[in-house]
């Protein structure tokens, strides 16, 4: 077992390399390994050694996964780049808390120092798994490089459409024990044990691919046309007031070019300003269009003049009242958390549009194209339970997204990445329409049937058929996963604290 100072560097080092297992690398086995190496590290500490060594960790994976938020910050977000990359570490370093924390618990709980495989297997997959939740929750969540994001094209992305992502990563954590122990097993020559561990891994591995052949739904009515626009305007300009009217005029120009479309999506923001400045400038085409019979999705600001608050949303230009509100907002980008403490930030950063309302939970699917669609916008699509919110009866999945805002870098690709797993979760197909890139169709499998280039204008059309029916997650959620997981932790405490109490008599 390494010790101090290289151990201490080793954890460092799998943090970072962690983020190779998510797109656009995506190195899928080393979100069995990595877990699996780093529950070893903590096998020996004390709960603080333990959380200084999750800490870092975290900084690994967290300084590298979401090093995005520096383009956001510097590029468009006017920080200077000091104060950006400042920023960024900063944010990494708050994010690698809950590592800290998972780190802790592990070696806190009440488990004899001995048991090392309730530890590998039980214990740490259950700590880690409710760490991703609570993640995804706290300060409104980040649920970002989920551990289960990364298995979307391995077996166990068979039983995304059963309890959701976070029961991928749960069996990627189980998978990463069950390895560790093998490869144990092997070396220390124990052939009956080795055959069950292997006997324990073929059962989880195969359960995934025999859950890929299930299909969770069928298809409903006529498939329709779909064209996704991409504009690629440029996002340091896109807010201009002078650029404004040209940037609406680009795609409304694309959009008359797709007369054979039952349904045209813009990008999220496509009209950078409310709808109502716009609206004059946008009604010959909504005529045209109603004229073709044709349907129009388009992100823009709506305001309500009674409450007096802007919301970033989707609506069907022809029928400009159905509409949907994003629900979760981006901190900093869109709203500024604990402002009482932090205002003091917009006098450094100057983001467009960042005093945001959030919508309701409680709203409909869209109408369009004889079918419904559930909407999301952007980041809430890394928020399962959003998504699922306007299932059952969405027939397709719609997202929108301005990812101009991270630039070159990692974000645009693990960004698909989430939306896939979202259509996978739900067996919808979904479109992705984005301003720079990537815009996408993805079927109901999670897989990816065309995806356009990055920071060119491009138009994608496809023929999207609409479907009908029920996953276990749409029913569920992970709720059963969580309470399996809470009653296997309430178990190995209370048989920790008998072992300790017979060890002390």
């Amino acid at each position: 077992m390494l010790s101090g100072r290289w151990a201490d560097l080793l954890a460092l080092l799998l943090g970072a390399l962690l983020t190779l297992a998510f797109a656009p690398f995506e190195v899928r086995l080393l979100a069995v390994l990595i877990p699996a190496l780093m529950l070893w590290l903590w096998l020996p500490l004390k709960p603080k050694q333990a959380a200084w060594r999750g800490w870092l960790f975290g900084v690994g994976l967290f300084g590298t996964g979401v090093s995005w938020v520096y383009h956001s910050l510097h590029l468009f977000g006017d920080a200077v780049a000091p104060l950006a990359a400042f920023l960024t570490l900063l944010f990494a370093m708050f994010l690698a808390l809950f590592f800290a924390l998972l780190g802790y618990l592990f070696a806190r709980f009440p488990l004899p120092s001995e048991a090392k495989v309730a530890r590998l297997l039980l214990l740490g997959p259950a700590l880690w798994v409710l760490m991703e939740l609570f993640r995804g929750w706290f300060l409104t969540g980040f649920p970002w490089l989920l551990l289960g994001y990364a298995h979307l094209d391995t077996p166990l992305a068979g039983y995304a459409p059963l309890l959701g992502v976070l029961m991928l990563s749960w069996l990627s954590l189980l998978s990463g024990g069950l390895l560790l122990l093998l490869l144990g097993s092997f070396w220390q020559r124990k052939n009956r044990r080795a055959a069950s561990l292997l006997l324990m891994l073929s059962l989880i591995w195969g359960g995934g691919l025999l859950l890929e052949q299930f299909e969770w739904s069928e298809p409903v009515g006529e498939p329709i046309q779909v064209a996704l626009l991409q504009g690629n305007v440029p996002q340091d300009k896109k807010y201009r007031r002078q650029r404004m009217r040209s940037s609406i005029e680009r795609y409304m120009a694309l959009s008359r070019q797709q007369s054979e479309a039952d349904l045209i999506v813009w990008p999220e923001t496509a009209v950078p300003t409310s709808f109502r400045n716009a609206e004059a400038l946008l009604q010959p085409l909504a005529t045209e269009l109603a004229a073709n019979k044709q349907d129009l999705l388009l992100g823009t600001f709506l305001t309500d003049a009674a409450e007096k608050r802007y919301y970033n949303a989707v609506l069907n230009l022809l029928h400009p009242e159905e509409h949907y509100y994003k629900q979760h907002l981006v901190p900093f980008g869109e709203y500024m958390p604990l402002r009482f403490l932090l205002d003091f930030l917009s006098r450094f950063i100057v983001i467009p549009m960042s005093d945001l309302a959030s919508g309701s939970a409680m709203q409909a699917p869209l109408a369009v194209a004889g079918h419904f669609a559930g909407v999301a916008i952007c980041y809430e699509s890394a928020y399962g339970a959003v998504v699922a919110g306007a299932l059952p009866q969405a027939d397709f999945l719609v997202n929108v997204s301005n990812d101009a805002w991270f630039g070159d870098s990692l974000a645009p690709e693990q960004h698909l990445e989430i939306v896939r797993m979202r259509a996978l979760e739900l067996s919808r197909p979904l479109v992705r329409a984005t301003n720079t890139g990537i815009s996408a169709f993805v079927d109901h499998k999670g897989n990816v049937l065309q995806r356009g280039p990055k920071f060119v204008e491009w138009v994608m059309t496809a023929e999207v058929a609409p479907r009908q029916g029920r996953t276990g997650y749409m029913i569920w959620g992970s709720k059963p996963l969580l309470a399996v997981l809470l009653l296997l932790l309430s178990v190995l405490w209370w048989r920790g604290k008998k072992a300790r109490l017979a060890k002390s008599v």
